[in-house]
């Protein structure tokens, strides 16, 4: 099929593709970012010192890499296929290594290692997925809003799935076995998407895009404030998401609840989606973005009070700042592919920068949340004393409100068009 008569049904035919390989990334998401700090602090023995120090400094290597990688997918979008594959393989085989139960050489190096294979891939794959979508919008006239609904549904559902499978395989195979498992379950669900996915990528190669066209994001007042809002937007995440478990496990007291928590969690940012987006339809999108935004910290501020035992009252938490995460899920990606539909600026060059600042924002947000947990005496896997597990209560909730709240001042400052999306 052509990508002339993709572009004449992309509801029917290119949407549910396209959101499909969206849930496959995604279905990699809580595994790197939350369960791998347990997975080499707890299980493996690495210190969290040298973990936090590991990912900046991969993370700054994406200073140069995921543009690169933006220039790379432009200038050879006429091979998009060719490089969806490259991108899937070294995803895959990273996934392979990151979670293998018996490392093969020295831990930091193995560590380090099988991080850049899952970051190039990962990069790679989620430029040129959000890329697509904004020509997809572009070449078949759907609304950039519809586009991020159904992109963000699909990411949304990954990280549901991701959430649990985890909790499941290492109830059934132990935890160093259960992380080998799901390893081996996405390469499957990988392969599957590939598969399906393969006509969506034609539209990676309808409009080629001028290298030059590049400098306009340097020269867009409005595309860097976006990514600075990007930056300060996903610092909280990076924090929280770090620490997740180990304030489930070691300041509520409870492992088996972390799942279904994270599972209620982002299935009340998937359920309130469409409505931010029906929202952001009828009001000023940039308004709504700060509201959801703002509404994160009374919903989650109770979370650095709790302890032990107190598992309903996170279970309403999950919910209430689910519920919040929805609207800048949704409407920031949204706003970008706006911004750049109506400044011309190249897509998947743009995206390679987004992609940067938001994975650079994760571990910066992971390095200080390490960095503040370590100091505060909490040591994963130990007995450890009530002040250090209030050091991690408070690092885990207190902090990502108050950064989400800069993040929200920052929204409001920013010159974005009331008529944006």
């Amino acid at each position: 099929m052509t990508s002339d008569t993709l572009s004449k049904t992309p509801l029917a035919f290119g949407l549910w593709r396209y959101a499909l390989i969206g849930a496959v990334i995604a279905f990699a998401g809580p595994p790197i970012y939350i369960h791998t700090p347990k997975v080499y602090g707890e299980l493996q023995g690495l210190d969290l010192g040298v973990m936090a120090s590991i990912l900046v400094t991969l993370r700054l290597f994406d200073f140069v890499q995921d543009p690169a990688l933006g220039w790379l997918i432009t200038k050879f979008q006429s091979r998009a296929q060719s490089l969806v594959m490259g991108f899937a393989a070294l995803f895959g085989i990273g996934m392979l290594c990151l979670f293998t139960p018996e490392p093969l050489f020295a831990l930091p190096v193995w560590f380090a290692m099988s991080l850049a294979l899952v970051f190039t891939g990962f990069s790679g794959l989620q430029i040129i997925f959000y890329s697509t979508g904004l020509e997809m919008a572009e070449s078949s006239g759907v609304s950039h809003a519809r586009i991020a609904a159904w992109r963000e549904a699909s990411v949304l559902i990954g990280i549901s799935a991701a959430c649990v499978a985890p909790v499941i395989l290492a109830s059934q195979f132990g935890d160093k076995g259960g992380y080998w498992v799901y390893s081996l379950l996405f390469l499957g669900v990988l392969l599957i998407a590939m598969g399906f996915s393969s006509p969506v990528w034609k539209f990676a190669s309808t409009q080629l895009t001028d290298a030059s066209r590049f400098w306009h994001l340097l020269k867009n007042p409005n595309l860097r404030w976006l990514m600075g809002i990007g930056f300060l937007n996903s610092l909280p995440t990076g924090i929280t998401s770090t620490l997740f478990l180990f304030y489930v496990e070691d300041r509520l007291g409870t492992e088996v609840h972390a799942g279904p928590m994270l599972l209620l969690f982002f299935l009340s940012a998937a359920l309130a989606a469409p409505f931010w987006g029906y929202l952001a339809a009828r009001q000023p999108a940039k308004r709504v973005l700060m509201i959801g935004m703002i509404l994160v910290a009374p919903a989650f501020i109770l979370a650095a009070f709790l302890g032990t035992g107190d598992i309903w009252q996170f279970y309403v938490i999950c919910v209430l700042s689910g519920i919040a995460l929805g609207a800048d899920m949704t409407l920031l990606p949204a706003l970008l592919s706006d911004e750049l539909a109506s400044s011309g600026a190249g897509g998947s060059f743009t995206f390679g920068i987004w992609g940067f600042i938001t994975k650079f924002s994760f571990a910066v947000g992971a390095g200080i949340a390490l960095a503040l947990i370590g100091v505060g005496g909490f040591v994963p896997g130990a007995d450890n004393s009530e002040n250090a597990l209030r050091a991690l209560a408070l690092t885990y909730a207190a902090i990502p409100c108050l950064l989400k709240l800069v993040a929200a001042i920052a929204v409001w400052i920013a010159p974005i068009r009331p008529d944006a999306i």
